[in-house]
């Protein structure tokens, strides 16, 4: 009879440690797809923010240049 609980019990707790193991798998799994998600956004946001920056420097840079155009045209007296 005590043969038989411990037999038992050692499955019981091999079952347990497999369902632990699947479960770890699991976890991991999907673990790692949520990062892989999060990295991309977190690219894509950094993408998007270093191109806004890009279009004010060049925004900035035209309107610098239209502006220097403005005064030199109004400041020159003659073609030369």
């Amino acid at each position: 009879m005590k043969k038989k609980n411990y037999l038992y019990k050692v499955i019981y707790v091999i079952l347990l440690i497999i369902a632990i193991i699947i479960l770890f798998r699991w976890y991991a799994t999907q673990n790692r797809s949520r990062m892989e998600e999060r990295n991309k956004n977190y690219a894509a946001d950094s993408a998007r923010q270093i191109a806004n920056k890009i279009d004010d420097e060049l925004s900035n840079a035209l309107d610098l240049m239209k502006t220097f155009a403005q005064f030199l045209e109004k400041s020159l007296q003659s073609p030369d």
